[in-house]
Parts: C-alpha cells; sequence; structure tokens
C-alpha cells in the first residue's frame, strides 16, 4: 500500500500543477498496465506548442518473464520527465510530437545468477544466486502522436529510446567481502545500456 504522506504529495502536486497552468493533463500508459508497470503521467501544457510531462511508475515483475522460465524477480520505481514539442495542428499541444527525456530508475532484483571469477583461490563457495540493487539514469529522445476529444479525453501513443550513461548494480546480500569482487552477474537482462519507451496512453485534459 502507497504511504499516506506520498498519496498527499502526489494529489498537492496534480492540485498546484492545475493552479498554475490553463490546461494539465492527467493519463496513464495502459500498455505498461499489461506488463504489471503501474504509472501515472501528468502533462503541464505550457502553451500551444509545449509541454512538460512527469511520470511516476512502480514496475512488479512483468508476468512474460514467468512465461521464459526465468525466476528473476524485479521491482522498480521509476521518475521521468519529458520536454514535448508539438508540430502544427488544429487543437493546441496535440497532435505530431517529439522531445527529450530523462529517467531515473531504483530497482531490486531477487534471484540474479552470478559466477565465481576462476582466478579466486579463497575458501568460499559460489553463491550462484544474489539480491541486487540496479540503479540507472537515461538520457533519451520520444516521438509520439496525440488525439484529444472533445477538448476533454486523450488518447496517445509514442515511442522513445535512451542510452544510461549511469547504470550500477550492487550486491545486497550479505556476502563475504572476500569474494564479492570475484562476483560477475551472468544473466540480468533490465540492465542494458539501452533503454526503450513504447506507450499508449489514456487521460482526461483539465481547463481550468
Amino acid at each position: 500500500m502507497m504511504n499516506s504522506k506520498i498519496k498527499i504529495y502526489i494529489l498537492t502536486f496534480i492540485l498546484g500543477l492545475n493552479y498554475v497552468s490553463a490546461q494539465v493533463e492527467i493519463k496513464t500508459n495502459a500498455l505498461g498496465l499489461v506488463t504489471n508497470n503501474y504509472n501515472a503521467q501528468v502533462e503541464l501544457l505550457l502553451n500551444y506548442r509545449s509541454g512538460i510531462e512527469l511520470e511516476l511508475s512502480y514496475r512488479n515483475t512483468p508476468w512474460i518473464l514467468g512465461l521464459s522460465g526465468s525466476e528473476i524477480k524485479n521491482n522498480s520505481f521509476r521518475f521521468l520527465t519529458s520536454y514535448k514539442y508539438y508540430l502544427d495542428s488544429e487543437d493546441p499541444a496535440s497532435g505530431l510530437y517529439f522531445g527529450p527525456y530523462l529517467r531515473l530508475k531504483v530497482a531490486g532484483m531477487e534471484n540474479i545468477p552470478v559466477a565465481l571469477d576462476q582466478t579466486y583461490s579463497g575458501i568460499f563457495a559460489n553463491p550462484e544466486i544474489v539480491k541486487v540493487i540496479n540503479n540507472a539514469f537515461t538520457v533519451g529522445i520520444t516521438g509520439g502522436q496525440k488525439i484529444v476529444f472533445n477538448n476533454n479525453f486523450v488518447l496517445e501513443y509514442y515511442a522513445g529510446i535512451g542510452y544510461n550513461p549511469f547504470n550500477n548494480i550492487r550486491i545486497r546480500d550479505d556476502i563475504p567481502k572476500e569474494i564479492e569482487p570475484y562476483l560477475n552477474i551472468t544473466s540480468n537482462t533490465f540492465t542494458w545500456p539501452w533503454d526503450f519507451r513504447l506507450g499508449f496512453s489514456l487521460g482526461y485534459r483539465i481547463w481550468r
């Protein structure tokens, strides 16, 4: 359950955006919900052709990972901010757009396979699997299209690609310090240097 203080902060933030701007959109990436990615998006429309979007998401282990036979468990929090520049359209802040995004990820993963380097000559055995914390910072670009119905209902689809200039993995098990430098993570599909975005969002535009 989400902490009550966090709920108050999120609500206060959304109300604050609605106060300072003529238009605010509240959305969710429906495609993410299918993969156990629970998310909320808030876009502040700056003017006719630009907007700033904030997204907060919590991802549980994707169900598709279980179908592949993997035992890796992944739980992560992600915070994303993006700038959108809209091309010419009849409606304000709608139609085709593109722009940069920044994303911060903090993930806890379990059942990650590790191998003990052959150069190790101590007495400790290979732990085989470990728990890790993965922190990553992403810089990327997104392109998509937004359609607004009756000046209120929003349908949006987009795709993007980014790179992780910072992508740190830290073992959080109680591992002997002697062998930790010799452990190599052998399989982890959540720490690629590249980041991919894909979304189909539904939402509502609030007029002040």
